[in-house]
């Protein structure tokens, strides 16, 4: 091929076979996801995926066909994961 995709995440770096002195831009990207079950006689709350700014951070709302939605926003480059996977109150807020 011409060109390769390799769309691993992290592990991109460990795959075997890669070029010597190969070295990938890479970089570890965090955030924080909720997803809230929509009330039945609120359903569908949404139709599609919703994308917006608050308190200017970029967000997106996508429904699920369980009646869920999934709500993101957050989104931070200090390589600190916190290993569980709850969300934090400052992502919710």
């Amino acid at each position: 091929a011409e060109e390769t995709v390799l769309a691993n995440g992290l592990g991109a770096r460990q795959f075997p076979g890669l070029p010597d002195g190969l070295t990938l831009p890479l970089r570890p990207v965090y955030g924080d996801i909720l997803r809230l079950r929509v009330p039945e006689h609120l359903r569908p709350l949404v139709t599609s995926t919703v994308r917006g700014v608050v308190r200017g951070v970029p967000i997106y709302i996508v429904p699920r066909d369980d009646g869920t939605v999934v709500i993101g926003a957050t989104q931070r480059e200090d390589g600190l994961s916190s290993g569980t996977d709850a969300v934090s109150a400052g992502g919710v807020y």
